[in-house]
């Protein structure tokens, strides 16, 4: 379910509530309303905004470290790659068509790891044969 979606359904669905609220309001006998009343709903309300706000931000330190890690990842991965380009590099011109592939794959590779609707990396294989790798 889409994010915009799913937040109009709560916008809907709390903005509903609300005006059946006002409308039972009205209803309600009068002790009912009374102080121990309003103090239990008001006890009750500062409870769930409480729990609400835990969860968000648990949530918010759950997606934060998930990034994080990904970003670590990417970061490493990144820099051996460029550290085996180097060593490559000291091999002469006859392993230019392999630092070329190198080079090549690792566009599609990080694109693959960061967004969920990127095709799948392929690593280069002899005889132009290729595999995927995820």
């Amino acid at each position: 379910m889409p994010a915009i979606v799913a937040a109009s359904v709560a916008f809907a669905l709390i903005f509903g509530s609300t005006l059946f609220g006002m409308f039972i309001r009205s209803r309600v006998p009068d002790h009912h309303l009374a102080g121990d009343s309003k103090d239990v709903i008001r006890l009750a309300t500062a409870l769930i905004a409480t729990m609400s706000a835990v969860v968000l931000a648990l949530l918010f330190a759950s997606t934060r470290a998930s990034f994080e890690q990904t970003s670590a990842t990417v970061a490493r991965l990144t820099a051996d790659i460029i550290e085996l380009d180097h060593v490559l590099d000291d091999y002469g011109p006859e392993v230019a068509p392999l630092r070329k592939a190198l080079r090549e794959s690792i566009v599609p590779m990080i694109d693959s790891i960061w967004r969920a609707d990127a095709a799948p990396a392929k690593v280069a294989r002899p005889y132009g044969r290729s595999e995927s790798v995820l």
